[in-house]
C-alpha cells in the first residue's frame, strides 16, 4: 500500500492520527533490542543506502531508525549528518502509517514548510519511505529517499515495490545482526533455532544463502525458485554449483572477492555479478553476506542474500535507451544509419551477440545483411543467406509474425537445421517482419550463441526500437524524397539557362522561374493574364491548336514559336510542356519550357566559316607559344607531383649549361646551392599546399661550378607546377653597387652631421671651462656653477648623441628587464602631453591584462616619444593621437613575412594618429637611416630607423599601416615575458653613500687613465677598498691572487685580452665573482646572452651618482 500524500493533505492526515497496533514504548523497547543504535557504519546497510540513490535518482537516501529523544542515520548518503532532532524528523511521522509515506511537496505544505531542512535554499522537496518493521510490527524506522524538486506524481507501483524491497533488505540486515552473537559468531547458527531462521528466511523474497566453510556446504532458501528457477532438490549444495553460475565475465573477479574476504578479517562481503537462471538468461545480482569466524579469526560460515536487480535495471536501461535512440535517429537521414543505430541498441541492451537489419527478397526467400552489430568478441555475418537453409519460419515472417526461438534444437521450425544455425553462432533468435504493402521486406533480429528465454519485456523493447525505427527510416525516405525533388526543380529553374514556367490544368500560368520574368518583363500575374499577347501574331493560330490538344489528351506539348521580349523585339523559342496527372491521371499540373533557339539558325550557317577560323587561330598561338619556348632567355617549365621537373625550355641549357635530360632526370634540389636548399624546400611545400609564388630568388648551380640568381615566378594547378625564372644576378650586382654607393652617401651625412653636431657641444664644454679658468685665475668666483652647468649640460647631450647613433647602428646594449608596459606608457603621459601641445589630443588606452614583457624601459621610453613627436609632425593643425597597448599573437603567417621574428605572443604598443598619413613608397622606407620627408634641417631620418634598431634589438618587430590622408599607426611588437614585471624604484637624490661594509674591496679594470681615476675616486668616496688594474691581463693577475675581491668593475674593450674573456677565465676560481662591465662602445655586448648571471652593465658616459647607485645595488645584492 503506498500512502501519497500532496502537499495540501499532509498535516490534515497527521493531525490525530493514533499510532496503529503498538505503543510508543514497545516500539522503543523492540528498538532497543537490536542493539543498533550508535553502532559504526557497516557497508551492508551503506550499499543500500547507495542503491536507494540510484534506483531512485534521488541525492540523499537514508537508513533512519527513531529513538526517544532523536533520529539516528545507520547509513546516510548525500546528507553529512549522523543524528538530527525529533523536531525535524519526517520518518517520525512516516512510521505512524501503513505502508510506504510520500509527500510529494514538502515545501508547499504548512506541517513541514518551516522545517529548517525544507525552508532552507537547497532545501528538501519530495520525501518517500518504507518502513522497518519487526516481525511483531513494531516499526523502527523507516529507509527514506528525499529529493530537492518537488515530485507532483510521486512514485509509480515498480518504484514503491522497490522501496519496500529495501527496506526488507535492511530488516534482513538487522535480524542477521541480531542472530548472530558478537562473542561467539562461529557457533551462532547451533544457538539459533530453527524457527528464528524460518522466520528470517520467510521474511523476504530475496534467495538467501547459508555457507558452511569448512564442509562447503551451501543451504539455499525457497525464495531460489521462486526468483530464479532452480529447484531445491536439483540444486548441488556446495558453493561449486553457485561459482558456476556466475557469468564467465564476473566470475574470477568474484571467487577472487569472496576468497579475500575469507581470508582477510572482514566481517561482512558484497559484490554484484550477472548469475545464471534455470532458464540460461542471466540476472543482475546485488549479492552481500556476513562471514562468522571463530575465537581464532578463522571464517567458519558466511550467511547473506542475493537481491534481484535485473527488472529493474533492465526496464531503466530500455527506457533510457529508447530516449537515447529517439535523439540519435532525430539527427540521422541515411536509412542505412537509422538501422544501425537501432541494432546497436537493441543488442546493448538485451546483451545479445549480434543484432542487426536486412532486406528481404521475398520470392527468393533471402535476406541481405549489409552491416550488423556484435558484440565484443561476437563474429558478423555480412552477406546474402537464404532462409530455408536456416528452417521454415519465414512462412511465419511472411504472415506479419514475430519469431520468437528460444532453443533452436528444440523449437520445431529449427530443429533440423541446428547444426547450420550453431555454425552462425546462433543458439535462439528473434525476427520482427517489416511488412510493406502486404510484403515482408526486411525483418529486425537478434541473435544468441546459446538458447535463451526471450521475456515479454525483451519482445516489447524489439517492438518499440523497431517502431521507432520504421517511422524515422520513413521521414528519411520522404524527407530525402522531397529534398531532392525540390532540390532538382530548383536546379533546373533557376540555374538552367532556360525559361521555366508552370501552369494549372486548364493552363493558366501560376509560376515563371527569374530568366522569363527577366525577358518578358512582368510579373507572374501579368503574364497569365494575357498569355496570348506575348506570341507572334503569326504563330498564335498553331500554338493554340496544338496547345489545346495537348490538354484533352495530356500528351506533350512542343512548338517553334516568337515570343515578344519586354523591349518589343521578338525572338524564336522552342516551347515544351509536360502534364503531371494526380492519382486518378487527369492532369492537375504543367511544368513548360521555353528554350531560346533565335541564335541556332545563325550559328548553324556560320559553324562551319567560325571551325574554320579557329582552326587556323589555333595553329597560329600554338606556333607563338613554341617560339617563345625555345627563344626567351627566361627559363621556364613546369614540375610534376613527384617533384621532378616534367618540362623545360632550351633556357635552361643555354644559361646553366645542364641538358634537357639530366634536368629532367635529376631532383631540383641537386641545381640549388646548398645554402639556398632548407628555404627552397620551404617555398616547394607552399606551392605543394596550393599557393602561388611571386617574386622569390634563389641561387642555381651552372654545370661549370658557377652560380646564377633566379627570380621565380610559380603558380600549382591541378597536381602540377609552372613556373618562369628571370636571371638577376647582374641586376643584383649592380644593386649592390648601388647600395654601396648609397652608404658611402650615407656615412658621408652621418660624418658630416656628427662633426658639426660635436663642434657645437665641444664649443659649449671647452668655452665653459676656458671661461671657468680664466674667473679662476682672476679670482672671481661668484657664479662659478654657471659654467659648470653648460659644460656638463654640452656633456650629457654629447652623450645622448652617443647614445642615438649607437641605437642606429644597433651596437647600443640594452639594460633589459621585466617591464611593465601599462605602467610604462601611463607614466609618460605628462611628458607626452607637453610634447605634442595643445592642438592635439592625447587618449592612452591599455589592455587591463597585458602580459609583461623584456626589453630596456628606457629604450623603450625613448621610442614612444619619438614616435609621438612624429605623430605631431604629421598633424599641423592639430588631431588626435591614441597609444593602445594589447596582447596579440604573431602566426606562421607573419612569420614568413618577417623571417627575423619567430611565432608566438607578444605585447604590442600602436601610436595611432589622424594625421597626413604615408604614401606605400614612403612606408617602404620609412625605417631606412637618414630617410625623411621633413623639411632640410627638421629632421635626421634616423627617429624611426632607431625605433626600429630598438625592436629588433629586443627581438621584436616594428611595423607601418598607414594611408595619404587617412593617418598613420606603428605598432611595436615585444615578446611575451613569462616572469612579472619589475617595479620601478627612484633613484635616492645622494646615493654616494658609505657602503655596508668598509671593509669591501673592489677591483677596477680601465685601461683609459681619465676614467679609471675617476672610477676609483668615486669608489673610494663611498669608502671602498679599490684596487687598480690597466688591462685584462693585470686585473687576471688580482683576480688569480688570493686577495679578497667583492666585486669587478671592468671596462669590455680592454687591450688584448677584452673584459668578457677576462671575467670568463676569473670565474673558474670565482664562480660567484659579481661583475659590473662599463662600456662606451660594445658590439658584442649587444647580442643576447652577452651577460650570465651576476653580470650588469652601464654605458659610457655616467654620472659618478648613478655608477655609485649601481655599485651599491650590486654590493647588496
Amino acid at each position: 500500500m503506498v500512502v501519497q500524500f500532496p502537499p495540501e493533505e499532509v498535516s490534515e492526515v497527521l493531525d490525530g492520527t493514533p499510532p496503529i497496533g503498538w505503543t510508543e514504548p514497545e516500539r522503543l523497547a523492540a528498538l532497543a533490542e537490536y542493539g543498533i543504535l550508535d553502532t559504526a557504519p557497516e557497508i551492508q546497510f551503506d550499499d543500500i543506502a547507495r542503491l536507494a540513490t540510484r534506483l531512485f535518482d534521488v541525492p540523499v537516501a537514508l537508513v533512519s531508525l527513531v529513538a526517544d529523544d532523536r533520529q539516528w542515520f545507520k547509513a546516510e548518503v548525500g546528507l553529512g549528518l549522523r543524528e538530527t532532532s525529533l523536531d525535524v524528523s519526517i520518518c517520525k511521522d512516516a512510521i505512524r502509517h501503513p505502508g510506504v509515506f510520500v509527500v510529494c511537496d514538502l515545501a508547499g505544505d504548512p506541517c513541514y514548510a518551516s522545517n529548517p531542512l525544507v525552508a532552507s535554499e537547497s532545501g528538501f522537496r519530495f520525501y518517500a519511505s518504507a518502513k522497518l518493521e519487526t516481525p511483531e510490527g513494531r516499526p523502527l524506522g523507516a529507509v527514506a529517499i528525499l529529493d530537492r524538486r518537488p515530485r507532483p506524481q510521486g512514485i509509480s507501483e515498480a518504484e514503491t515495490a522497490s522501496l519496500e524491497a529495501l527496506a526488507r533488505q535492511v530488516m534482513s540486515h538487522l535480524e542477521l545482526r541480531r542472530a548472530i552473537s558478537a562473542r561467539d559468531r562461529a557457533l551462532v547458527a547451533e544457538r539459533a533455532g530453527a524457527q528464528r531462521y524460518t522466520l528470517l528466511a520467510n521474511a523476504t523474497r530475496d534467495a538467501i544463502w547459508d555457507w558452511d566453510l569448512d564442509r562447503d556446504s551451501v543451504v539455499w532458501n525457497e525464495a531460489l525458485h521462486d526468483a530464479h528457477g532452480y529447484s531445491l532438490d536439483d540444486v548441488a549444495p556446495t558453493g561449486e554449483w553457485w561459482m558456476e553460475r556466475i557469468h564467465p565475465d564476473d566470475r574470477e573477479r568474484i571467487v577472487t572477492s569472496i576468497q579475500a574476504a575469507i581470508d582477510g578479517r572482514d566481517l561482512r562481503w558484497a559484490s554484484e555479478y550477472r548469475f545464471r537462471q534455470a532458464d540460461g538468461a542471466y540476472a543482475d545480482i546485488f549479492d552481500r553476506g556476513s562471514l562468522i569466524r571463530d575465537e581464532d579469526g578463522r571464517a567458519r560460515r558466511m550467511v547473506g542474500a542475493m537481491l534481484d536487480l535485473t527488472e529493474r535495471n533492465r526496464s531503466a536501461a530500455r527506457r533510457g535507451a529508447l530516449a537515447e535512440l529517439g535523439e540519435r535517429l532525430r539527427e540521422l537521414d541515411d536509412p542505412a544509419a537509422i538501422a544501425f543505430a537501432a541494432a546497436e541498441t537493441m543488442g546493448r541492451v538485451l546483451r545479445v551477440e549480434r543484432a542487426g537489419y536486412a532486406s528481404v527478397e521475398e520470392d527468393s526467400e533471402t535476406i541481405l545483411v549489409e552491416r550488423d552489430w556484435v558484440s565484443e568478441g561476437g563474429t558478423s555475418h555480412p552477406g546474402r543467406l537464404h532462409f530455408r537453409d536456416f528452417g521454415t519460419f519465414i512462412d511465419d515472417l511472411k504472415r506479419g509474425e514475430t519469431v520468437v526461438i528460444a532453443d533452436v534444437r528444440t523449437d520445431a521450425r529449427t530443429s533440423d537445421c541446428a547444426e547450420a544455425m550453431e555454425a552462425k553462432d546462433i543458439g535462439a533468435l528473434v525476427n520482427l517482419p517489416v511488412i510493406e504493402q502486404g510484403r515482408l521486406v526486411a525483418i529486425f533480429y537478434l541473435n544468441q550463441s546459446q538458447a535463451r528465454s526471450w521475456t515479454e519485456g525483451d519482445l516489447a523493447f524489439v517492438r518499440n526500437v523497431a517502431d521507432s525505427t520504421r517511422a524515422a527510416t520513413e521521414r528519411a525516405r520522404s524527407m530525402a524524397a522531397l529534398r531532392a525533388s525540390e532540390e532538382l526543380f530548383r536546379v533546373f529553374a533557376q540555374a538552367m539557362p532556360n525559361q521555366v514556367w508552370a501552369a494549372d490544368a486548364s493552363g493558366r500560368i501560376d509560376w515563371l522561374n527569374r530568366q522569363a520574368e527577366e525577358y518578358f518583363g512582368s510579373s507572374v500575374q501579368q503574364s497569365s493574364e494575357n498569355w496570348a499577347a506575348l506570341l507572334h501574331l503569326e504563330d498564335r493560330s498553331d500554338a493554340a491548336e496544338r496547345w489545346h490538344h495537348s490538354v484533352a489528351t495530356g500528351e506533350i506539348f512542343e512548338t517553334e514559336l516568337r515570343l515578344r521580349r519586354h523591349d518589343g523585339a521578338y525572338r524564336w523559342f522552342l516551347a515544351r510542356a509536360l502534364a503531371i496527372p494526380d492519382e486518378q491521371g487527369a492532369i492537375r499540373r504543367w511544368i513548360g519550357t521555353n528554350t531560346d533557339v533565335d541564335e541556332q539558325k545563325e550559328i548553324a550557317a556560320e559553324l562551319a566559316q567560325v571551325n574554320a577560323l579557329l582552326a587556323s587561330r589555333v595553329e597560329e598561338r600554338t606556333r607563338e607559344r613554341d617560339r617563345l619556348w625555345s627563344t626567351t632567355s627566361d627559363l621556364m617549365g613546369t614540375a610534376g607531383p613527384n617533384g621532378l621537373f616534367t618540362s623545360v625550355n632550351p633556357a635552361w641549357t643555354r644559361m646553366l649549361g645542364w641538358s634537357e635530360s639530366e634536368l629532367l632526370a635529376l631532383p631540383p634540389m641537386e641545381f640549388v646551392v646548398p645554402e639556398d636548399r632548407e628555404e627552397v624546400e620551404a617555398i616547394a611545400a607552399r606551392l605543394v599546399a596550393g599557393e602561388a609564388i611571386e617574386s622569390y630568388a634563389n641561387r642555381l648551380r651552372t654545370r661549370d661550378g658557377g652560380t646564377r640568381t633566379i627570380m621565380w615566378n610559380a603558380v600549382p594547378d591541378r597536381g602540377a607546377v609552372y613556373f618562369v625564372g628571370r636571371d638577376i644576378t647582374d641586376q643584383r650586382e649592380v644593386e649592390d653597387q648601388l647600395r654601396q654607393a648609397q652608404k658611402m652617401e650615407a656615412v658621408g651625412q652621418l660624418t658630416g652631421g656628427i662633426a658639426h653636431d660635436f663642434n657645437n657641444l665641444l664649443t659649449g664644454i671647452i668655452g665653459s671651462l676656458d671661461l671657468l679658468q680664466t674667473r679662476l685665475r682672476q679670482g672671481r668666483t661668484e657664479n662659478l656653477d654657471r659654467y659648470l652647468k653648460v659644460a656638463t649640460n654640452s656633456a650629457n647631450r654629447a652623450a645622448a648623441l652617443t647614445h642615438r647613433l649607437l641605437a642606429f647602428a644597433r651596437r647600443q646594449p640594452l639594460d633589459a628587464r621585466p617591464v611593465d608596459v601599462n605602467a610604462l606608457v601611463t607614466s609618460l603621459e605628462d611628458l607626452l602631453r607637453r610634447s605634442i601641445g595643445e592642438a592635439i589630443g592625447l587618449s592612452i588606452e591599455t589592455e587591463p591584462n597585458l602580459w609583461p614583457t623584456h626589453c630596456d624601459a628606457n629604450q623603450l621610453e625613448s621610442a614612444i616619444l619619438n614616435l609621438a613627436i612624429n605623430a605631431r609632425d604629421a598633424m599641423p593643425e592639430g588631431g588626435q593621437l591614441r597609444i593602445v597597448t594589447d596582447n596579440t599573437f604573431l602566426d606562421s603567417h607573419a612569420a614568413t613575412l618577417h623571417p627575423e621574428v619567430r611565432p608566438g605572443p607578444y605585447v604590442s604598443i600602436s601610436v595611432i594618429d589622424t594625421g597626413l598619413g604615408m604614401a606605400p613608397d614612403v612606408i617602404k622606407r620609412a625605417f631606412d637611416p637618414f630617410f625623411t620627408t621633413k623639411p632640410q634641417g627638421q629632421g635626421t631620418g634616423l627617429g624611426l630607423s632607431m625605433v626600429y634598431g630598438f625592436a629588433r634589438q629586443s627581438d621584436g618587430l616594428a611595423r607601418i599601416a598607414s594611408e595619404p590622408g587617412r593617418g598613420t599607426t606603428i605598432t611595436l611588437y615585444l615578446p611575451r615575458h613569462d616572469s612579472e614585471a619589475a617595479v620601478s624604484e627612484a633613484p635616492a637624490s645622494h646615493p654616494a653613500v658609505s657602503a655596508r661594509n668598509r671593509e669591501e674591496t673592489v677591483l677596477v679594470v680601465e685601461d683609459e687613465t681619465m676614467v679609471r681615476d675617476l672610477v676609483v675616486e668615486i669608489l673610494g668616496e663611498m669608502g671602498l677598498r679599490v684596487i687598480q688594474a690597466v688591462d685584462g691581463a693585470s686585473g687576471l693577475k688580482v683576480l688569480s691572487s688570493g686577495q679578497r675581491i667583492d666585486l669587478l668593475v671592468s671596462d669590455i674593450g680592454l687591450p688584448g685580452m677584452n673584459g668578457r674573456q677576462m671575467v670568463d677565465e676569473a670565474r673558474t676560481t670565482r664562480p660567484d665573482l659579481p661583475v659590473l662591465f662599463i662600456t662606451g662602445y660594445a658590439q658584442n655586448a649587444a647580442l643576447a646572452g652577452f651577460l650570465r648571471p651576476g653580470m650588469e652593465m652601464m654605458t659610457k658616459p655616467f654620472t659618478a651618482d648613478g655608477l655609485a647607485t649601481r655599485v651599491r645595488g650590486m654590493l647588496e645584492g
